[in-house]
């Protein structure tokens, strides 16, 4: 389930930067451009998945636990370790949503990731 919402995380996040950094079409329709952002998404959901099991797996999130809050604790040190790494290799292989290099912007990615998570943790 974690890597579904991961995916959809990244999706969502392409998607609101194309819409917010982007002029709309003129014509419409799937282009050269729209399969290279696509697969840039899929590079970057595909690496954020990778690095949240690994770091999941060191930070025991896929174990069963009794409270809550010790489950958004491991969902917080899974998304402290994940996220940078994440955020790293965006930035090497120059992605879409990587263009915007404003602490913001990187802070912004960090706690989305880290809410999002935490939601889907909490009511799981």
């Amino acid at each position: 389930m974690d890597v579904t919402v991961l995916w959809c995380q990244c999706l969502a996040r392409e998607i609101s930067r194309e819409l917010a950094t982007n002029p709309l079409k003129e014509v419409p329709g799937f282009t050269g451009a729209d399969i290279t952002t696509l697969s840039s998404c899929v590079v970057s959901a595909s690496c954020l998945s990778v690095l949240w099991v690994v770091a999941g797996l060191a930070t025991r999130q896929f174990e069963a636990t009794d409270s809550y809050g010790e489950a958004v604790q491991r969902v917080l040190l899974t998304s402290a370790a994940a996220g940078p790494a994440w955020l790293l290799v965006e930035s090497v292989l120059r992605v879409p949503a990587s263009y915007d290099t404003s602490l913001a912007h990187y802070s912004s990615s960090l706690l989305d990731l880290a809410a999002t998570m935490a939601l889907v943790r909490v009511v799981r």
